[in-house]
């Protein structure tokens, strides 16, 4: 939405929940990506990640830790909300609280229905993940292969500053659950 609104592009982005809501995944931001993003985001950046530790059942634990950054911690509370801000203030529209229930895609434009509204737009860029509607429309009857993923966040007690310490993220690798 930034940086087509900031290229005088009429932009809408639709958005089902209210900002700031609360969001687990993507709370990291790896180090190369900074160039891409074109304003100052260390205001929102909570960690830096120089390391990571690997282990297997507490054993076997080993480190590799980096010369530079390989990425930041942020919440995805505060970093959306943040990046929704700079979005506006280059032009774009975004409507909070709307649910898509409906899309009809045809050769000169696509036409999306919400819980609020009827939009028609020649270019739709739907990041709905791959339980929102677009996606589910998009891909019906399409074979997609998928990868399980899990996140979880976890605050360390006071005192373990092992992590914090080593710039380090620690990975344990078990057969339980």
């Amino acid at each position: 939405g930034y940086y087509l609104s900031r290229d005088n592009i009429s932009t809408l982005i639709i958005e089902k929940e209210h900002f700031p809501r609360k969001k687990p995944c993507a709370g990291g931001i790896q180090h190369r990506v900074l160039k891409y993003i074109p304003f100052d985001i260390t205001s929102v950046i909570e960690n830096t990640i120089k390391g990571i530790y690997f282990s297997v059942r507490d054993t076997k634990v080993s480190y590799k830790k980096y010369p530079v950054p390989l990425m930041y911690t942020i919440s995805r509370e505060i970093f959306d909300s943040f990046l929704a801000t700079r979005a506006k203030e280059a032009g774009c529209n975004i409507n909070f609280g709307e649910k898509v229930e409906g899309l009809h895609i045809s050769e000169d434009s696509a036409n999306l229905r919400t819980s609020k509204a009827g939009y028609k737009a020649k270019v739709i860029i739907a990041a709905d993940g791959a339980r929102g509607y677009c996606h589910r429309h998009i891909s019906a009857g399409k074979k997609i292969n998928k990868i399980i993923g899990y996140e979880a966040d976890i605050e360390y007690p006071s005192g373990n500053n092992i992590v914090k310490d080593a710039g380090g993220r620690i990975f344990d690798f078990s057969d339980s659950v």
